[in-house]
Formats: C-alpha cells, structure tokens, sequence
C-alpha cells in the first residue's frame, strides 16, 4: 500500500509504519496521534527530498565509513547475534542495514555541503550571543553532603539515631560511623553523597542540607526513607560560567542553530519544486 509519492518515489506503509514508531517512542507515546502521525510523514518526505539531491550531486560514501557506522550500530545490542536478530525480526537484509546506512550518511554529508556556515561563527558573535543570553549560563548552588540513614521511622530507630548523633563530635567521628552504622549503600564511601543541587534529594533533606554550614552536622531529619544526620563538607554558591569555559559549547550549538535554520529554508525550497501527492486514506 502506498501511503506517499514523492517525485517518482513511492512511500509504502510499512516505511510509514516503521517512522511513526520511532516518533512514538521519541515521543513516549503508546498510540498514534494525529501530531505524530503528521511528524513521521514530514520526516520520510524531507528525507526523500534530501536522500535525492544527494544522489544527484553524486555524493559518495567509502565502504569503511559504512563498515565503520555498521559496528557503531551492532555496538548498541547485547551482541552481534542478537543484532541480527533484531533486523531479521524487521524484515531486513545487512544489505539492508548497509544501504540504510549508506543514505543516512550520504543526507547528512549533502546537508553539511549546503547548509552548514561555510566559515567559522567570529568570536564577536560568540560572545555577542554570551551576554545576550548570560542569564542562561549560571551553574546551580550545590553543597557536597555526606549522610548517615536509619532506615524506618519506629521508636526503635528513633532512639538509634539519636544515640548516634549524641556520640558524633567531629567530622572523623561522621565518617566512621557513616561507614559502620549507615543503612544506605553509600556508607561504602563514608556516607559521601557527593555534589547535590537543590531538588536533587528529598524536600526536608534539601532544607536542612542547604541551610548547614561547612562541616556542620544535623539533628537528625526524618524523610520517607527513615532518619538521616547529614554533614556538609563544601559549598558552592551559583555563578556565572566564564565565557571561556563554554566557548566552545557555544561554537558548535550555534553552528547547529545556523545549519538548521538554513536547512528549513533549503527544505522549503525543495519542497515547492517537487510533486508530491500523499494518500490520506491509506494514514
């Protein structure tokens, strides 16, 4: 059944299906909607589109950036023969997998000739978008926090922890009885929970985490998990990112940016040359 013409392409259902199912997963739905629906048919005709100007400027792909996109693939199944597997259950060939691959390379190389910047964004754009948008570029406030849990909230537990904390009077005290005394797995590494931005952890252990001083230790704090003593051991206040830091960050996202938006356009383009008829009867 055909769902699509595109030029002199016929788009089969099962191409169809095949897109509308990882749009679906994409987007973490169980049914179609008509939103995906719409996204898996705009994605198989503009890569129509692009797959054919590919071909026509005659683009070519060696046999070891497929052999080399092949291996990346197969990396991502438990093994090799369940990878085969996996493209035996959806019907395909390797050959399959290889021409697949060979197409997605060939569009993302005719891409980067006809859309990406031909030169390097300046350093004055670069740093013009910094402080245009600087307020997006603030690292979190973070505290490095140990604890010590009892699990369970009877009075058992209750009298447990007070007994501990009324013997912890140091941070070495903390640490050795994080590691003999704790509930939680991280009593392995002293209780150490590393660094924790707020609305990391439970509400009540961020209030009192956040609220303690360097190397000052908690009355015990009950959350859903049982009583915890926490020890902050570093503070970190939120700040800005230097402009050095994330310079080249910057650099490639806005390439990206320029490349998408150029690309719209260029699909825009391609589009209103081409003869394209969908059946909607057949969606």
């Amino acid at each position: 059944m055909i769902v699509a013409k595109i030029n002199n392409y016929e788009l089969s259902s099962l191409e169809y299906e095949a897109e509308l199912s990882k749009v679906m997963e994409k987007s973490k739905i169980d049914k179609p909607t008509s939103k995906s629906k719409k996204q898996a048919l705009e994605n198989l005709i503009n890569g129509y589109l692009l797959l054919e100007k590919a071909r026509a400027d005659n683009i070519e792909i060696s046999t070891d950036e497929i052999q080399s996109a092949l291996l990346d693939l197969m990396m991502k199944s438990h093994s090799e023969k369940d990878f085969h597997k996996s493209i035996e259950r959806q019907g395909l060939t390797i050959q399959d997998v290889r021409n697949s691959i060979r197409d997605n390379l060939a569009t993302k190389k005719y891409i980067t000739l006809h859309c990406a910047p031909k030169e390097d964004i300046s350093i004055e754009k670069l740093r013009e978008f910094y402080e245009n948008n600087k307020e997006n570029f603030v690292t979190k406030e973070m505290v490095k926090a140990s604890h010590i849990l009892i699990k369970d909230h009877g009075e058992e537990a209750y009298h447990k922890i007070i007994e501990l904390r009324d013997k912890i009077k140091s941070t070495g005290n903390f640490s050795e009885s994080a590691q003999y005394c704790s509930e939680c797995p991280s009593r392995c590494v002293s209780g150490d929970l590393g660094f924790l931005t707020r609305g990391k952890m439970i509400k009540e252990f961020d209030e009192v985490a956040f609220n303690l001083d360097v190397n000052e230790i908690s009355k015990p704090v009950k959350t859903k998990f049982g009583y915890h003593i926490i020890l902050v051991t570093e503070k970190r206040k939120s700040q800005y990112v230097e402009f050095e830091k994330i310079e080249s960050v910057l650099r490639e996202r806005l390439t990206q940016i320029e490349t998408e938006l150029k690309l719209i356009d260029h699909l825009k383009d391609l589009k209103a040359k081409a003869n394209i008829v969908i059946f909607r009867e057949n969606i």
